[in-house]
């Protein structure tokens, strides 16, 4: 009898095919949930909250003598959403300069299109991404 070591073509096309299977699985799992993107999604929020929350003890601690408003750019009013203001309270933008120096809270870790708008009665934040 002649007996063959090794194993033969079939058997190696089907496992590529297998793997060449789960490859694709993987590449398809990695695009629908990519962990490079939520992990920035997860920053970008704690970086939000971070500011926030600066923003709202600043403005508790100096709202009486109206001192919070130097952290804000109060040349021009805006909507809570950034755009023009038309009627309600006002949004102004956060001055990055005095509120690092400030609030102790670096506002140029947020991506560079974020800007920062401060209701000049609550000290409520938004950001809007442009």
């Amino acid at each position: 009898m002649n007996k063959r070591k090794g194993i033969s073509l079939i058997v190696l096309v089907i496992t590529i095919l297998v793997m060449i299977i789960l490859a694709g699985v993987v590449v398809v799992s990695l695009q629908k949930n990519n962990p490079v993107e939520k992990a920035k999604e997860a920053q970008s929020s704690t970086n939000k909250a971070a500011i926030k929350e600066a923003v709202t003890n600043y403005f508790a601690l100096h709202s009486a003598d109206n001192s919070f408003e130097k952290i804000l750019d109060m040349g021009t009013k805006y909507n809570s959403n950034g755009t023009a203001y038309t009627a309600g309270d006002a949004y102004y933008t956060l001055n990055k300069k005095v509120a690092k120096k400030e609030l102790g809270v670096d506002v140029d870790i947020l991506p560079a299109n974020t800007t920062v708008y401060v209701n000049g009665k609550t000290g409520d934040c938004n950001f809007v991404t442009k």
